[in-house]
């Protein structure tokens, strides 16, 4: 049986199992609304994914810095920096119970 090579290695970065997937889930955990997604197959098998996101702010400035975060969580997916279960687990879990902004004058 063939063990498949590690998201980093050299022999792995044009052979990446269910892509679509990865990305959408990091989207996803980075908070991104996608409306559409679509893969396409070259013929020397490579693969091409677009997926089209929801635009969350009117600045484009805000936007241009949601988009960043969002290609980060990918790239950081993909070079196996994280884990989406983790990631997903954290998101699903929300805030802390007790983690509080504690403003206004005096205790």
């Amino acid at each position: 049986m063939k063990r498949a090579a590690s998201p980093n290695s050299p022999s792995s970065r044009s052979i990446i199992p269910w892509l679509l997937s990865i990305i959408a889930g990091a989207c996803a955990s980075a908070g991104a609304n996608i409306v559409d997604a679509q893969i396409y197959t070259t013929t020397d098998g490579r693969a091409l994914d677009t997926i089209a996101i929801t635009r969350e702010y009117d600045r484009d400035e805000d936007e241009g810095r949601r988009a960043t975060r969002i290609g980060e969580m990918i790239e950081d997916v993909l070079e196996g920096k994280l884990r989406l279960p983790e990631v997903v687990a954290r998101r699903a879990a929300g805030p802390r119970q007790g983690a509080s902004i504690r403003g206004g004058a005096g205790k």
